[in-house]
């Protein structure tokens, strides 16, 4: 089955908030089950700016935010997916560099299991090893394609979203060359 627009998503010609807005309350709050099928058509063929006017409007004609009515009525990878389309672009990539940072509970586990000393809080664990359950991949990428703008915009998403400073975490994160590299980048 084919969604519409394959690779890039460009700006839909044909656009207006207002109408995206409706559609999507409608498929939100219909009897039964969520019209998942035209969420993903709208959202998956709007440019991320017009997905924020898009938002905007909602907000305005549903007295509640797209990605709270989103989070609870869909669920599971088409959820997981249209959340990520609701992100600014510099939210979405702080978010992505965050979950490059994250050591999964199985992981550290894991770690805890192999005789590596944890230190446990209730909300965060820490492990000992710098660069366990890093995606070096994911950091590579977002530092080094995104333009000093986009890197000052992700930087105070980063410190808005996790009240945490990017240069230290990757500090904590990362060691050696690729840690001087990542800094440099960012």
């Amino acid at each position: 089955m084919s969604w519409g627009t394959l690779g890039t998503v460009r700006p839909f010609s044909n656009f207006h908030p207002e109408r995206d807005a409706l559609e999507l309350q409608s498929a939100l709050e219909k009897k039964g089950s969520v019209d998942t099928v035209t969420l993903v058509r709208i959202l998956t063929n709007r440019s991320n700016a017009q997905r924020q006017l898009i938002a905007k409007t909602f907000e305005e004609v549903a007295q509640k935010s797209l990605e709270a009515a989103v989070k609870k009525t869909v669920s599971g990878d088409v959820g997981a997916l249209l959340l990520n389309l609701l992100m600014p672009p510099q939210e979405h990539d702080a978010y992505r560099l965050q979950q490059a940072m994250a050591v999964s509970m199985l992981s550290a586990f894991r770690v805890w299991h192999s005789g590596v000393h944890l230190h446990m809080n209730t909300n965060t664990v820490s492990v000992c090893v710098q660069g366990l359950g890093t995606d070096e991949e994911t950091l590579t990428e977002i530092l080094s394609l995104r333009s000093r703008k986009q890197l000052d915009d992700i930087n105070a998403a980063y410190r808005f979203l996790y009240k945490k400073d990017l240069e230290k975490e990757l500090r904590g994160e990362t060691s050696g060359d690729f840690c001087k590299l990542l800094v440099a980048l960012l």
